[in-house]
């Protein structure tokens, strides 16, 4: 049997807009057609294996580090010297790890990988986080977006204020953003899709000049990287079968039984 070739689909966007379900969906829909289906969820500093460390460092010491989730304590860890540029390196060798090596491993070897988050949304969160350290970090970052594969289909999920909020409430999520930075990032959301559609927002990317709306490219990636816009309002169903249309012609995925 031939092997089929592997690929690797991001899903990005707002908070809400569906990308778990619709991840759920592509991959049943990938797993019935015979692909071999990996499901990646990336947020830098939290791979597995940081997560396994930290779990073990808490048992070790009670103490050492903070509890997960937001806390004072947490924010008190951050304010000593060099403490945040130390995370900003772990999470950038933690993207490597996880994208440049082991997600571009598995598309290697014949997988379809669906990631869960990508480049682009870690991007956003660290700038967000880390917005001074972020600013000196370029070199860095360019280095992070040059050995992490660019994906064959990336989808960038958006939904409107106020079906966002209305769903983050019924969410009734344990750890929300601050209203400053959810304002924030739905901004940088906003400008991202605005440009991906061919509007007129200008997106900055790491050497600090903009992105015009015919090369849209996300927050912090460099000229070129495109991203389908799907509108998170409409139902499920729908949703799936475009993505699922725009894999197939574009030969990302087999759509043969």
């Amino acid at each position: 049997m031939t092997r089929r070739k592997g690929a690797v689909v991001a899903f990005s966007g707002v908070d809400c807009a569906g990308k778990s379900t619709q991840l759920q969906l592509l991959e049943g829909a990938l797993s019935r057609r015979g692909h071999v289906v990996r499901v990646c969820w990336f947020r830098p500093g939290y791979g597995p294996e940081l997560d396994a460390l930290r779990r073990r460092l808490r048992r070790a010491k009670r103490g050492v580090l903070p509890q997960p989730g937001p806390s004072a304590e947490r924010e008190r860890a951050f304010q000593r010297p060099g403490v945040s540029e130390l995370w900003l390196l772990v999470a950038c060798l933690d993207a490597l790890l996880q994208l440049a090596i082991k997600v571009r491993f598995w598309s290697l070897r014949g997988e379809v990988v669906i990631c869960d988050r990508y480049l682009e949304d870690a991007l956003i969160d660290l700038e967000l986080r880390f917005p001074a350290q972020m600013a000196r970090a370029h070199g860095v970052v360019r280095r992070v977006l040059r050995a992490c594969p660019r994906p064959d289909a990336h989808f960038l999920l958006m939904l409107d204020e106020a079906a966002q909020r209305e769903r983050m409430a019924a969410k009734q999520e344990p750890f929300p953003d601050a209203e400053p930075v959810r304002a924030a990032r739905r901004a940088r959301y906003d400008a991202w899709a605005e440009a991906a559609r061919g509007g007129s927002a200008q997106v900055s990317v790491p050497n600090g000049v903009s992105c015009a709306p015919d090369r849209a490219a996300p927050p912090s990636r460099a000229p070129g990287a495109q991203a389908v816009v799907l509108d998170g309002a409409a139902a499920p169903g729908v949703i799936h079968a475009r993505l699922w249309s725009w894999l197939t012609r574009a030969g990302v995925v087999d759509a043969r039984a």
